[in-house]
């Protein structure tokens, strides 16, 4: 009997589903701080530009460092018997 979907699909289709409901959440709660519900101003630090510069930065920092590595583990090494 061949199967109508995937594993893999259905795994996929289900993320899909996961992250588009979280969005509708996200959006709905964005929307009741727009119309002007909020009571207590507060300080939002991840809306500084700074903060992004920096963490941009240190992500390329790590990337470039996980995929560089030391080099040693791609140079083959040849033993010669004589």
């Amino acid at each position: 009997m061949k199967h109508l979907f995937k594993p893999q699909s259905i795994k996929y289709a289900f993320l899909l589903f996961l992250l588009t409901f979280t969005q509708a959440i996200v959006w709905g709660e964005d929307i009741s701080i727009a119309a002007g519900d909020t009571t207590t101003p507060y300080y939002t630090w991840h809306t500084e530009q700074w903060v992004w510069v920096v963490g941009g930065v240190a992500a390329i920092l790590l990337i470039v460092a996980f995929t560089m590595g030391n080099g040693s583990s791609r140079r083959y090494k040849a033993t010669v018997l004589r």
